[in-house]
């Protein structure tokens, strides 16, 4: 459901991906995006600031978001394999690149690291909840088990690190930036 009210309310499905959206957003005509539940009542608004914030790359927002989504959400969004799988269903504290500098605190973070068999190996020592391997197709075996010895899901995928992290945050459900209707 995308359809543009004659008063530019973007009305969308509350199951549909930020992406969806995105795409609508080219109409100067759009002030509102309002999201509808199966019945097609509005059940709440997405204010134009918390796309903003995403557009603007809101670590703290970004975060906020992302800590809702599974694993398998984030595979299925990547269109990448999913190596190993534990029971962390969402609760992120955010969404980390892994690097070769990587000072920063990643535990119970969603990592996201270049296919570097080195840097995924210490991307999974980390603490990380999550360990997503950019530019593969391929995990090696002892990573899987080192992966699963430690309780940290790992996924490969074939898209670049940047493009990883873009795809993510585009495949955000909408639910998750609604501000819900007040009854």
């Amino acid at each position: 459901m995308h359809e543009i009210t004659k008063d530019g309310c973007l009305l969308v499905d509350r199951h549909q991906r930020l992406a969806d959206v995105c795409r609508k957003l080219r109409s100067p005509s759009i002030s509102t995006i309002a999201v509808c539940g199966k019945n097609g009542q509005i059940q709440g608004y997405i204010p134009l600031w918390h796309i903003l914030q995403l557009l603007k790359e809101n670590r703290a927002f970004i975060d906020q978001r992302i800590a809702a989504c599974t694993v398998r959400q984030i595979s299925e969004a990547l269109q990448g394999t999913l190596c190993c799988a534990f029971h962390h269903e969402g609760n992120w504290k955010g969404l980390r690149v892994y690097g070769d500098d990587a000072n920063e605190e990643m535990a119970h973070m969603l990592c996201v690291a270049r296919g570097d068999r080195m840097l995924l190996i210490r991307a999974v020592r980390s603490a990380a909840s999550c360990v997503i391997a950019c530019g593969t197709s391929i995990i090696s075996d002892s990573l899987i088990r080192e992966a699963k010895t430690r309780h940290v899901s790992l996924i490969c995928t074939e898209k670049g690190v940047h493009e990883a992290c873009q795809t993510i945050i585009l495949s955000l459900p909408l639910e998750s930036l609604m501000i819900r209707k007040a009854h």
